[in-house]
């Protein structure tokens, strides 16, 4: 075999070597699974994950999880531990406070400390994003409905009963007035 012929691409290659055919992977390998599944008990969303080159697209890993059972399990398991995740991202961002304030020049005085309201009110929507996506994922751990106070099943003519859902209401709660309170003081006048 000419090795030029074969470089210029005249000779095909040799059958019993793999051909990259290029892209993503689309076969299931338990070992990328895993790895994803980590992500998302990290807090990723999958389709950041997916915007990897060496990541499956969307499509791929949700037909892995409609054909692989132990892969369908560990991915349930990541979505409930990214709920945790997402609690600690909100306290790191509560906590962060680099960027709230700014030193600005005053062109007949000294510099003066302002509140730098844009990231105040950009960790403020990404804290708020979060407790919304956490309260839609997982109501009963941290969305509105509190069971202790949800109103009792109601018989009707059948004998069966129907459960009233909804919010809880939260009136006259201690906790719930005093955070409302401390809100109401650390919010800055327009």
């Amino acid at each position: 075999m000419n090795e030029t012929a074969f470089l210029q691409g005249a000779v095909p290659p040799p059958s019993n070597l793999p051909v990259n055919q290029g892209g993503r992977p689309t076969d299931y390998d338990p070992t990328l699974a895993l790895r994803i599944c980590e992500e998302i008990a990290d807090g990723a969303t999958l389709r950041r994950i997916c915007g990897k080159n060496d990541i499956p697209v969307r499509s791929t890993v949700f037909k892995w999880l409609t054909e692989h059972e132990d892969f369908q399990k560990q991915y349930v398991l990541a979505l409930q531990l990214r709920f945790d995740a997402r609690a600690d991202e909100i306290l790191d961002i509560a906590d962060d406070k680099d960027d709230d304030f700014i030193l600005t020049e005053m062109p007949d005085g000294p510099p003066v400390v302002r509140e730098n309201r844009t990231a105040i009110a950009r960790s403020t929507l990404q804290i708020e994003t979060r407790q919304w996506l956490m309260a839609k994922e997982a109501p009963r751990k941290y969305g509105d409905f509190r069971p202790e106070t949800a109103p009792a099943p109601l018989a009707n003519g059948d004998g069966a009963k129907e459960v009233q859902t909804g919010p809880a209401v939260i009136e006259n709660d201690p906790l719930h007035d005093s955070l409302l309170a401390w809100e109401k003081a650390v919010k800055v006048p327009a």
